[in-house]
């Protein structure tokens, strides 16, 4: 387990310190804690017998990163240089397996930035280099087009059931994605800061929360949907039409396994 302090208002503070010696000696921290650079020295002399590091900028923690604005910052534009590179990888074999590179990217490399959108905020900006390769590389390789516009682009980025092809931008979800992310952890946050071990979350609770925050994400997609299709011609109109009927769109959300007849190559796809 990682301790950070980098959000603690103050790190002498008595019952921290406290709390912290009865968690080290039940060996509960073992890696690196995050301290404030005015209170590195002070942080030393205190965990100077123990195995915690001491870092004042930051540390790579499950996935994220969790330390200084300038070290997030580094870490997620390293992250997003290597998905531009895979989106062009990808983009390549979209030319001639389109469908194949699509389920890729829907079902697998999308998911590693709603992952760091989930666990670190404000990084709208940082992703931009990452939707302009969707929207300038993968995009004209899956439809055969050589461009996109901002109005398809939006059509695309909006799920299967409404017309779209699930390809959302990556930038403009960051916010909504971490914003969830916090409603849905509330109750994990207030059992750690109320340091009541013996308390347990309610499950019917958890749910009631991933509830209204589906419930809430559908009525967002809804709406941006109508917006998207109140602007299109009336033959993209009648298209979108089609595609919102049931089962219409189900091509787009299943695995595609040749053997079961739903892998489409090219000219299908």
């Amino acid at each position: 387990m990682c301790w950070y302090l980098h959000r603690t208002e103050s790190l002498m503070g008595k019952s921290i310190f406290k709390w912290t010696h009865l968690r080290i000696s039940s060996k509960w921290f073992q890696n690196t804690s995050r301290v404030k650079e005015e209170h590195e020295e002070r942080a030393r002399q205190v965990f100077r017998d123990t195995d915690i590091q001491i870092s004042i900028h930051g540390k790579r923690h499950l996935g994220a990163a969790l330390g200084s604005m300038t070290f997030t910052e580094e870490y997620v534009r390293d992250k997003v240089q290597g998905w531009v590179q895979e989106i062009s990888h990808l983009s390549e074999i979209a030319i001639s397996q389109p469908h194949a590179a699509y389920a890729a990217f829907v079902h697998g490399l999308s998911s590693r930035w709603s992952y760091l959108s989930l666990t670190i905020p404000d990084i709208d900006d940082l992703l931009l280099p990452l939707e302009a390769a969707i929207q300038q590389t993968l995009i004209p390789a899956l439809t055969g087009r050589a461009t996109c516009s901002d109005l398809e682009r939006k059509l695309l980025g909006l799920p299967a059931r409404l017309g779209g092809m699930a390809l959302a931008n990556p930038a403009t979800k960051a916010r909504e994605i971490f914003v969830a992310s916090e409603k849905f952890t509330m109750p994990l946050v207030a059992l750690i800061v109320s340091q009541e071990f013996n308390q347990e979350i309610e499950a019917s609770k958890i749910m009631s929360i991933k509830q209204i925050i589906r419930h809430k994400n559908r009525q967002k997609q809804d709406k941006k949907a109508k917006e998207v299709y109140d602007h299109l011609s009336p033959h993209l109109q009648r298209a979108v039409d089609l595609a919102k009927e049931k089962g219409s769109s189900s091509w787009l959300t299943v695995t595609p396994l040749e053997e079961h007849g739903f892998y489409l190559n090219k000219g299908e796809f």
